[in-house]
């Protein structure tokens, strides 16, 4: 433990200026303000804070954006562009791999899927030109669009696999559907090569985080945390090495945990389950991923080494390629050496 505020700030110092990988960051939830602002402005609509004070309210805020601000595929280049340019200057982030919900309004008739992932590789190319920020994208099946609007969308992916577009995950309400709906989505999901996570474990418990490892077969869980109302699954998730993405703000924001500093991460950590920080949707929560670094030590209590855990964590759970990964662990090293 950090046992002095001089130990504490210099603690965060290093994991603020850190080069970071983002595992859990959704791309429009990412968009800075001013964007948000900018597409009111561009359709007419009434700015609207993206503050809010319950899950639902989250929801809801989340289906106006989505349904008020997002009417061209190239509004996603646009959202890309700038909530990656964010992450990279404002926490340092080098690697992320994306979440991107362009289901709904792919089914609403808005555009097509493969025009908004052609908008949004091109937004990521240009913050890649601007900043060297890297950046994957994992397709969000949503629950409340249902398994076979699911199916509908592995056909338009199919010409990006592995193109930009890496894993697919399952997000919404966790109440709005069972996983075990999705499994033939998600097994087809793997025969195309793609990775697979899913959201569970936050507005719902324990059981629906063992019916996604076990119906769906994911390799990563977004969020999670609730696990920890099961001491025998805790001890199987931790046997099988599966990470965890937490994401603390979040958390306290939408009511799953009192406060940061009662968040399970370091319970989570001390069983033995794999965990890296994320930031989820900076515009909502008003946060970056170095602030989470940085609430880790500050609130959190976490030292030197448990801090730089979370980073290398962070690099051996993403699914970037092996030789990647390396370059990203030199990279990180020579920070900490300096």
């Amino acid at each position: 433990m950090a046992e002095t505020e001089g130990d504490i700030a210099k603690v965060v110092e290093v994991v603020r200026g850190a080069p970071k990988v983002e595992l859990h960051v959704h791309l429009a939830g990412a968009m800075p303000q001013a964007t948000l602002d900018g597409l009111c402005s561009k359709y007419g609509v009434a700015p609207r804070s993206a503050a809010f004070v319950d899950y639902a309210t989250f929801i809801e805020t989340w289906v106006w954006m989505v349904d008020e601000l997002i009417r061209e595929a190239d509004d996603y280049r646009r959202i890309a562009e700038d909530a990656l340019t964010a992450m990279a200057t404002q926490s340092n982030v080098v690697y992320a791999e994306v979440f991107c919900s362009p289901g709904t309004p792919v089914k609403e008739g808005k555009f097509s899927l493969a025009d908004a992932l052609d908008a949004i590789l091109a937004g990521a190319a240009a913050a890649r030109a601007a900043t060297g920020i890297e950046a994957v994208f994992v397709v969000d099946l949503e629950r409340l669009t249902g398994p076979e609007w699911g199916m509908a969308l592995l056909d338009s992916m199919a010409p990006y696999v592995g193109k930009g577009v890496i894993g697919v995950g399952l997000g919404g309400p966790e109440a709005a559907c069972e996983a075990e709906v999705y499994a033939p989505v998600f097994a087809r999901a793997r025969e195309m090569g793609l990775r697979l996570t899913a959201h569970c474990g936050e507005s719902q418990g324990a059981p629906e985080v063992a019916a996604c490892l076990d119906a769906l077969g994911i390799e990563r869980i977004g969020h999670g945390v609730r696990i920890m109302e099961d001491p025998e699954l805790v001890v199987r998730a931790a046997g099988l090495g599966v990470p965890f993405e937490v994401c603390l703000t979040s958390n306290v924001a939408t009511g799953l945990v009192a406060s940061i500093q009662a968040h399970p991460l370091p319970a989570m950590l001390a069983a033995g389950l794999v965990c890296t920080l994320n930031s989820d949707d900076p515009l909502f929560f008003d946060t970056t991923l170095a602030d989470e670094y940085a609430a880790a030590v500050t609130r959190l209590g976490m030292d030197y080494d448990a801090a730089v855990g979370l980073l290398r964590a962070a690099i051996a759970t993403s699914w970037a390629p092996d030789a990647y990964k390396a370059e990203l662990e030199a990279q990180l090293d020579a920070y900490l050496e300096r």
